[in-house]
């Protein structure tokens, strides 16, 4: 059964809160939290009745709740609220079928379909309440209960958020072309358009403050010699090749603290911060859509290959380009790390740094195999000229600006040579953004 359909209005799409939006009874959830004994205890006097008043036993914890407790306040009941477990591919469902198809809520609104997604016994009410095209999404265990839906009702298993997802996608990317920009939402991305056809396409990630949210290279002296950080400007105004600049601070690392082994060091670099979701977009643009991911950083090979490894993603990254780092044995029989340039030879970009022109690593990739598209997530000045070789067919994902003022050279450096930009430039702050974004233009490949 297939829930795309050709629609002449908007959709209306009606989530279940418990156990959907969030993978929680939310009220039983938010009382354990405040008292866990009284909570369980005013629930199982009441769950005797089969059709439980849960306003009514929600009402009757808080007055019990205030006479044992009068310290906890109106502020400690919404902190607890606010720690309810969404389910984040669901919350990516919303996001998908708002932002990017249109799909409304408005009161007295006409609507093609109706979506109802559910996911206990409860919500077998409100869908017989519905049109006779409605298409309910529900938890496979209520599947299970017999003569639960009527024959009128479309009905769409799900078990995992990312179901939901999936099925939502597959019914928004039915619509045609005309009805989506015709949409409520008036800012849909036409990153999705992009893509036509077949063929793999290639995901290509800037390491350093892109696939994680820190400087891999800086990081590593933030946490074991930050004195050193406020030295690094100038030296690099004397030697404008970072690794050969690193590679100097490594030195006298090993000479001032000898305790610090490299072993130590790659430990606490492994675990440098990554932005939640990003993982998930690695993940799912390998597994769901055959994407073929590599890395092309100006940091280093060492610390790149500790931090895949300890965030999972070795299995998922296709290849690593960047400077070489290595472990050396000094005079006095300790090790220190070494880094050396990515190219042997200096290049001569007029973008790029001569140890490592990232440009030419892409035109090399692309020389040797045939891709579709190409979808390329940077933040800095270095990855600007990769992105000028992109192709219309392309996208770059480029870091956008922060609400603290924090801006980020690629998007400066395209908003000043916009005429050098053939892709689709695609703003993005977080790993949600990324994951979502994937989403949307990975399926329409497919």
């Amino acid at each position: 059964m297939k829930l795309g359909t050709h629609l002449n209005a908007d959709v209306l799409v009606l989530f279940a809160f418990n156990h959907t939006l969030v993978d929680v009874d939310s009220n039983v959830h938010i009382a354990r939290a405040l008292d866990a004994d009284l909570a369980n205890t005013t629930w199982s006097k009441n769950a005797a009745d089969k059709k439980i008043d849960r306003a009514k036993t929600m009402d009757e914890f808080f007055v019990e709740l205030a006479k044992h407790h009068p310290e906890v306040t109106h502020e400690d009941i919404r902190n607890a609220a606010q720690r309810l477990p969404f389910n984040q591919s669901i919350l990516d469902a919303v996001r998908l079928v708002v932002d990017d198809f249109g799909a409304t809520c408005k009161i007295q609104h006409r609507y093609a379909r109706v979506l109802y997604v559910g996911g206990g016994i409860e919500d077998f009410c409100p869908s017989t309440k519905l049109p006779n095209d409605i298409t309910v999404i529900a938890r496979n265990e209520v599947l299970s209960l017999p003569n639960t839906f009527p024959d009128t009702v479309q009905v769409q298993q799900w078990k995992a958020g990312d179901d939901v997802l999936s099925l939502l996608r597959n019914f928004f990317h039915q619509y045609p072309s005309k009805q989506v920009a015709q949409a409520s939402v008036k800012t849909f991305s036409p990153i999705s358009q992009v893509f036509s056809g077949s063929g793999q396409v290639l995901v290509v990630f800037d390491f350093d403050e892109s696939l994680v949210n820190k400087d891999s290279d800086r990081f590593a002296f933030q946490c074991f010699h930050p004195e050193l950080i406020k030295t690094l400007e100038e030296r690099h105004a004397l030697n404008p090749v970072w690794p050969s600049v690193f590679d100097e601070l490594h030195q006298i690392l090993a000479n001032e603290k000898p305790e610090l082994t490299p072993e130590l060091i790659c430990a606490r670099v492994a675990q440098i911060p990554i932005q939640n979701r990003m993982v998930d977009a690695v993940r799912m643009a390998v597994e769901q859509f055959g994407a073929e991911v590599k890395i092309i950083s100006d940091g280093n090979s060492l610390f790149i290959e500790k931090a895949l490894k300890f965030h999972g993603l070795v299995p998922y990254i296709n290849e690593v380009l960047t400077n070489q780092a290595d472990l050396e044995t000094m005079d006095n029989g300790r090790t220190r790390i070494r880094l050396r340039p990515h190219h042997d030879q200096p290049m001569n970009c007029s973008w790029c740094p001569s140890n490592l022109c990232k440009g030419s690593i892409l035109d090399s990739i692309r020389n040797k195999k045939q891709y579709s598209h190409v979808l390329y997530v940077g933040d800095g000045i270095g990855d600007f000229c990769p992105a000028s070789r992109l192709t219309k067919n392309d996208v770059v994902f480029a870091r956008a600006d922060e609400v603290d003022g924090r801006s980020y050279g690629l998007q400066k450096r395209i908003d000043s040579n916009p005429t050098l930009i053939k892709a689709s430039v695609v703003p993005w702050n977080t790993g949600d953004d990324i994951y979502r974004h994937f989403a949307q233009v990975l399926h329409a490949q497919t």
